[in-house]
């Protein structure tokens, strides 16, 4: 079966996936897709939005210094992205965030004169 174009959240959508996450938060992505106006997303969709996007308790601000530095901190000791929300100064991070930010700014910083990656 050919995979189906990405298409946009829409706000509707989204609105439905929060209020029953909330509502149900034992129910399986299956179990809200059936529930919610979802037909066309897949759990795994369903999922990664949530966690990704939509959990309140995100901060989608500028990162502290702080949290660069533990970032790099964690990134040396080879902590998975998944993990690191879990320290108390990245609770309000997703991994994706997390990832984004090593990404897009911290792991040039990090290189050292051995590291193959080092510009």
């Amino acid at each position: 079966m050919p995979r189906q174009p990405r298409q946009l959240w829409t706000q509707e959508e989204d609105d439905d996936l929060k209020r029953l996450r909330r509502e149900n938060p034992k129910y399986s992505w299956e179990e809200i897709i059936k529930q919610g106006n979802l037909e066309g997303r897949t759990p795994k969709s369903c999922s990664h939005r949530w966690h990704n996007y939509l959990k309140s308790d995100f901060n989608g601000g500028e990162f502290s210094p702080e949290e660069d530095e533990q970032i790099i901190n964690l990134k040396r000791r080879h902590v998975s992205w998944a993990s690191m929300p879990e320290e108390p100064l990245l609770k309000h991070r997703s991994p994706n965030d997390i990832e984004n930010r090593w990404y897009s700014r911290l792991k040039k910083g990090t290189a050292t004169v051995s590291d193959p990656r080092r510009p």
